[in-house]
């Protein structure tokens, strides 16, 4: 079994400003059929000891879910608006998600994938959200998230 490593930067524009993080981590990357799922452990904060998969159900949508202290399903679907379940400290909030682009490629080393879009809450916009995956082999000293 190959190492991989995932690094994801996830940008959100919200009330004309925009924020960006970005993390590299060990992750188990499968691939079959064009399809494919990546799987990491959140590292330290809130998350810490969270389980993160990334799949593709097929070439427009995408599933993010999260299980750990709290649960997140996201489904982004090109071009369709998505009701998920949002767990935080302070209880569980209902967020639409729509999805303006769904871009995955796979390659002999890896995947990239890019996603834009919206959040949304009682009808009303939260942020608008650019997230780039990309999944390689990794070198011989893998990260911890």
């Amino acid at each position: 079994m190959q190492n991989y490593n995932v690094t994801i930067k996830d940008t959100h524009e919200q009330d004309g400003e925009s924020f960006t993080a970005e993390f590299t981590c060990a992750c188990d990357y499968a691939c079959n059929g064009g399809k494919y799922s990546v799987t990491y452990t959140e590292k330290g904060g809130e998350l810490n000891g969270s389980v993160v998969t990334i799949r593709t159900v097929d070439e427009n949508t995408v599933e993010i879910t999260r299980l750990g202290e709290y649960n997140t399903r996201l489904t982004l679907e090109k071009g369709r608006r998505h009701i998920c379940i949002y767990n935080t400290p302070f209880g569980e909030l209902s967020m639409g998600v729509y999805a303006e682009t769904v871009q995955s490629e796979i390659t002999e080393s890896g995947v990239s994938l890019r996603l834009r879009y919206t959040l949304d809450f009682n009808s009303g916009l939260i942020s608008t959200n650019t997230m780039i995956i990309t999944v390689k082999e990794a070198a011989d000293n893998v990260t911890a998230c």
